[in-house]
This record gives C-alpha cells, sequence and structure tokens, in this order.
C-alpha cells in the first residue's frame, strides 16, 4: 500500500527511444579513460605516503601526550594544597617541560613540515629537544640544591623572595 509508489518496474517498454546512452562514442570513452588516468595520476602525486609511519607519529604519541596531560592536573593540584613536597617538585620539573615540548614539538610540525622545510624542520626539532633537555636539567638542579618548584612559585606569590 505504502510502497507502491517507490517500487520501480524492472523493464520500461520505450518505442522509438535509441540505446545511445548505453554505450558511448569511442571518442567520450577514450577522452573519459584519459581523463581518469590523469587523475589518478594526480591523486598518486598528491597522496601522503602513510605507508611508512609509525605508532609513535600516530596513537601511541598522541596518548603520551594526553596521559602526560592528566598527570600534570594532579601535580598542580597537589602542589597548590599540600604545599612544597620533594616527590611533587621532581615530578613538576619532569611534567611540566615535557608538556611544554609536546606543544612546541606539534608546532613545529604543524607551520614548519618536513615535507616543505627539511632542513628548517630537523634544525628546529633537535634545538627543541637541546632546550627540553636544558630546562629539564635546570628544574632538576633547582629542586635538588634550592628550594624547589613548588616553594619558589610560594615564595613569588607572596611577593617574599
Amino acid at each position: 500500500m505504502f510502497g507502491v509508489g517507490l517500487v520501480r518496474p524492472l523493464t520500461t517498454m520505450r518505442v522509438g527511444v535509441s540505446r545511445f546512452h548505453s554505450a558511448p562514442s569511442s571518442f567520450f570513452a577514450k577522452s573519459a579513460r584519459a581523463l581518469s588516468a590523469t587523475v589518478e595520476t594526480a591523486r598518486a602525486s598528491n597522496a601522503a605516503d602513510l605507508s611508512q609511519k609509525s605508532k609513535m607519529h600516530g596513537s601511541y604519541h598522541w596518548n603520551g601526550e594526553r596521559a602526560l596531560s592528566v598527570v600534570t592536573i594532579p601535580l598542580v593540584a597537589s602542589a597548590l594544597f599540600v604545599g612544597p613536597i620533594p616527590l611533587v617538585d621532581f615530578g613538576l620539573g619532569l611534567v611540566l617541560p615535557l608538556h611544554t615540548h609536546f606543544g612546541f614539538d606539534t608546532m613545529v610540525q604543524d607551520y614548519v613540515p618536513q615535507r616543505t622545510y627539511g632542513a628548517l624542520n630537523s634544525i628546529l626539532t633537535w634545538g627543541l629537544r637541546l632546550v627540553t633537555g636544558v630546562v629539564m636539567y635546570g628544574c632538576f638542579l633547582f629542586n635538588t640544591t634550592d628550594v624547589g618548584i613548588t616553594a619558589f612559585v610560594k615564595r613569588l606569590w607572596t611577593g617574599k623572595l
């Protein structure tokens, strides 16, 4: 009852209509094949090569960034509410530079891609790694030889340097 208008008949009888749509002329067939080959060549040359990507550039890297972001929340909260604890200071000295490193690394990969700026991308990536290592070493020294990150921020916030 409801589907009668929606069903197409399997065959239709048309008198006097030639079947010119069923077989294209040779000119159109050749043009279509040439255009199809050109489009496929363009797709192949513009396509990103995904075969050589490793999991570290994909899901594992993304999961590591998210885990680092999640770990940052309780470390900062415990530093605010509990106060200066050496374990929290060492955690902050590790997590904050790594969190910043991942953010800047994403910026370098987005705005200075390897496929366009090969040498500049490598220089910026290795420079960022060097700076991150120096900052982590500086946080380690600050936590072991000075008051620590949490106590320093507390002194800075209250103005009692």
